[in-house]
């Protein structure tokens, strides 16, 4: 904020998150703060359940000179541990603001009293908490959290289609879409951009996916579909969190790989042909841009998330489908005909200029020095 004197005081930022765990979310924010002028910003990252050991994000925050306040507590206790932390920090500073991430995070934030408060949503939240919890408790999580979305001073939204969906609950938001920031990437995940993959029409295609605990990821379609077609000669690895009883379920499947959770997807994403994914819903998917940067083509089911980050791509870097089985095959045909040395330069160039963090990160900048005013 700019005094009499002409001199600027400091805004911090005060971020809340549940976790430092390596994940597209988590590193959105790292982006944020990577990009900080820090002349006009000082960060601050409160982990309200830093149980366990420091993550590898945690080490790279502190190597970039940025505060983490570790509050030691449970999914439940960590409610009412970790705003007692957020007021002192917050009272002691004349201009600051709040940017929680996360449902706990915006429990405490609003608990709290405290503002300005910074909302981001980064799915659609009705449809994800109800595939999440179930449709009952699912539709009562997310009336909640949209209601304290509801109270925030701006809400961010990580897609127009993330927008969009707000919308229908009376909520204006501002887009701010997600971007790939790789020399943080790189020393989070270990990545190898050295893996160059030329594709020979004889060859196998090797397409990759990530699955997690979230059912909207609908990884089962995936691995079904490429299990059941030998003859497609193409392999499937799926990394992430999986479900045990579908490693079991095709076991037999000797074109389908799984290999969990990895410290170094990026290795997994370098040594595939192409990126799939057949989520049932999105925000803006973090690993279809991680793909690109890696000049990975992406194959995405034809949700709104999907088709807006192909748009914004601003070249051909990859095709939709649907969930059927001859959409799905059409759209592999379609991907594999193409030059791939042509596809690969259109995925790298369209990383670096058009999901640019530099560019996020001055967003998010003007809307704290817009809510620090409304505090001074």
């Amino acid at each position: 904020m700019k005094m009499s004197s002409g001199r600027f005081e400091m805004i911090k930022v005060i971020y809340v998150v549940g976790h430092l765990r390596t994940g597209g979310p988590i590193l959105q924010i790292a982006y944020v703060i990577a990009n900080l002028d820090r002349r006009l910003f000082t960060p601050v990252v409160i982990v309200t359940s830093a149980v366990g050991e420091t993550t590898i994000i945690e080490r790279w925050l502190e190597r970039a000179g940025v505060e983490v306040v570790r509050v030691k507590a449970g999914r439940l206790t960590s409610v009412f541990k970790a705003m007692p932390t957020l007021m002192r920090m917050a009272r002691k500073e004349k201009y600051f603001v709040l940017h929680p991430y996360g449902l706990r995070s915006d429990i405490i934030s609003w608990m709290s009293r405290l503002r300005p408060r910074l909302g981001n949503v980064r799915s659609h939240t009705r449809q994800n908490f109800k595939l999440t919890f179930g449709t009952v408790v699912g539709s009562i999580v997310s009336t909640v959290y949209l209601r304290l979305l509801d109270r925030a001073d701006i809400v961010v939204a990580c897609s127009d289609a993330v927008r969009d969906d707000l919308k229908k609950d009376g909520i204006e938001s501002v887009v701010i879409h997600n971007a790939i920031d790789m020399k943080v990437y790189n020393y989070i995940n270990g990545a190898d951009r050295g893996c160059d993959i030329e594709v020979d029409n004889g060859k196998l295609k090797r397409y990759i996916t990530v699955s997690s605990r979230i059912p909207g990821k609908n990884t089962e379609f995936l691995v079904e579909q490429f299990a059941r077609s030998p003859e497609w000669e193409r392999s499937l690895t799926v990394i992430g969190w999986i479900d045990p009883k579908l490693i079991e379920k095709y076991r037999w499947a000797s074109n389908v790989t799984f290999i969990g959770h990895t410290p170094t997807p990026s290795v997994a994403i370098a040594n595939a042909h192409y990126f799939i994914s057949a989520s049932l819903h999105e925000g803006m998917p973090n690993a279809a841009l991680e793909a690109l940067s890696f000049g990975r083509p992406v194959i995405l089911s034809n949700i709104s998330a999907h088709t807006e980050l192909l748009s914004l791509a601003g070249s051909e870097v990859g095709c939709t489908f649907s969930w059927n089985r001859a959409s799905l095959e059409g759209a592999l045909n379609d991907i594999e005909s193409r030059n791939y040395n042509d596809l690969r330069t259109q995925c790298l160039r369209s990383a670096r200029t058009q999901f640019d963090p530099l560019e996020m990160s001055l967003k998010y900048q003007e809307l704290y020095r817009t809510l620090a005013k409304w505090r001074g």
